[in-house]
């Protein structure tokens, strides 16, 4: 099968180019033949948890009242993100269910789950809530089960190739559009890629930081006492990661 119309070519272009990066998946290409390629993703950016979830309630606000709107998380916790910033009361969220109502348009069908739990499932619109770097990020840096390391193929050996291609099924599970909600303070290393090599121009507004070569989180700039001239940038993976280098 090469045909879809699941969802938009400009999505299936985009997905595929990603998960590809993996050089031991057998290549397919898709496409949707009845598709005439408007761009089906959108960057949300925040340096704070309080700045994504404004950027997340501004484009619900923009959705049809009776859209179909699936919430994703690499976790459960990532459900905190609405949970805990919700100041004025604009959700009414059942954290067991994961069912979500937005009283400004009740009519909104609107649920969380994480990416593992979202395999088979399709809504018209999907936020990707947790697009950041670190421990629980996505890729998730929690380390497997020793036996399962002994139980994967050498092929599997590719680093992050399971959260590769759980990101993957995570961008195709909409129809219409994908919006990415970025920690802009530590970006997850699949956004610098999607920015840097796939989909640039879905990031208006949406600036990310120096990313470390040594091990792909983000950089941050940091200063040595209170003398400016001494800034310079630390990897956000500290201490495992002891990258710097001078701020020019």
């Amino acid at each position: 099968i090469t045909t879809t119309r699941r969802f938009r070519q400009s999505l299936i272009d985009a997905s595929g180019a990603f998960v590809m990066q993996d050089k031991s998946l057998y290549a397919k290409q898709l496409r949707n033949p009845s598709d005439k390629k408007d761009y089906s993703l959108k960057a949300l950016g925040g340096a704070t948890q309080e700045e994504r979830f404004d950027a997340i309630v501004e484009q619900l606000r923009k959705l049809p009242k009776a859209a179909s709107v699936l919430m994703l998380g690499r976790y459960r916790s990532d459900l905190n993100l609405l949970s805990r910033n919700d100041r004025d009361g604009l959700f009414q969220i059942d954290e067991h269910t994961g069912g979500i109502v937005f009283p400004e348009k009740p009519d909104m069908d609107i649920k969380f789950m994480t990416a593992h739990a979202s395999k088979g499932l399709q809504r018209d619109f999907v936020f990707l809530l947790c697009c950041s770097g670190g421990l629980k990020g996505f890729p998730s840096a929690i380390p497997e089960e020793p036996l399962l390391g002994l139980l994967l193929p050498e092929v599997e050996r590719m680093p992050h190739a399971e959260e590769r291609r759980l990101f993957y099924v995570a961008m195709t599970r909409c129809k219409k559009k994908l919006f990415f909600v970025v920690d802009q303070s530590r970006p997850s290393r699949f956004m610098y890629e999607l920015h840097d090599r796939i989909c640039p121009n879905i990031f208006h507004g949406v600036k990310l930081p120096p990313q470390c070569p040594n091990c792909g989180e983000a950089l941050r700039l940091r200063h040595t006492g209170s003398d400016p001239s001494r800034a310079f940038y630390g990897c956000t993976g500290f201490p495992n990661c002891r990258y710097t280098r001078p701020c020019k």
